[in-house]
């Protein structure tokens, strides 16, 4: 939904703490800023991570409000440690600036749930 030439107004304090720190990287501008989006991968624990932490809500049982209308294009940690291992090998080319990748499917947490049900037949 959003590239990394838009003007960004974060709504809450996560996303403009993300900005400030944005704001600080480029001050110099041959830096680079890499946007990802929620993540997902190998954990340790189910609440390193904004989806893996849904497993626990599905094994639970109780009602619980999820989101159906916010899309996310998820991207796996390995994809991103392969893109930034891409970039840092073209850090003599790469302009300086605001980067953003995410993955191609669009899903909503409610989308993850029914998924996470599913594969474990719950």
């Amino acid at each position: 939904p959003y590239t990394a030439d838009m003007d960004t107004e974060p709504t809450n304090v996560y996303g403009r703490s993300k900005l400030e720190g944005e704001k600080v990287v480029l001050k110099n501008p041959e830096n680079i800023v890499l946007r990802i989006p929620v993540l997902y991968g190998d954990v340790k624990t189910t609440k390193e991570s904004a989806l893996a932490c849904l497993l626990d809500t599905v094994r639970d049982g109780k009602p619980a409000k999820i989101s159906s209308y916010e899309k996310r294009q998820p991207a796996h940690t390995q994809d991103i440690a392969n893109i930034l291992l891409d970039m840092a090998n073209q850090l003599e080319s790469l302009p300086g600036g605001v980067y953003q990748w995410s993955g191609l499917e669009k899903v909503s947490k409610w989308d993850i749930v029914k998924l996470i049900s599913r594969e474990l037949n719950l």
